[in-house]
């Protein structure tokens, strides 16, 4: 009987809370007034974490733009710095004979 009259109790306060709610929701002009500003805010906060973000990618797009440009001028002047000593470590008698252009043509 006991387990019975738990549920009994658990269906009744339930029953008694949601229609408190609905009562406070539909007619406290309080609650709405507080409610609708906590709606206002939180868009606000919404909508301002998602332009600071925005803004962030933005940033960080365009410091991976630099670093990128950064890399290829690297790799650029490395390759051009190694063709420079390889040019250098041939003795002169080979780069002037004709055994060059064979080797490049």
């Amino acid at each position: 009987m006991s387990e019975n009259f738990n549920e009994n109790l658990s269906m009744f306060l339930t029953s008694c809370r949601e229609s408190a709610m609905i009562e406070l929701k539909e007619n406290n002009s309080e609650y709405k007034q507080i409610r609708s500003k906590a709606t206002e805010i939180s868009i606000k906060i919404k909508n301002k974490i998602l332009a600071e973000q925005e803004a962030l990618i933005e940033e960080l797009l365009g410091i991976h733009h630099t670093l990128h440009g950064m890399e290829v001028n690297y790799l650029y002047l490395q390759g051009f710095k190694d063709c420079i000593n390889l040019y250098k470590s041939f003795d002169s008698s080979f780069m002037e004979s004709k055994e060059l252009e064979k080797i490049f043509l």
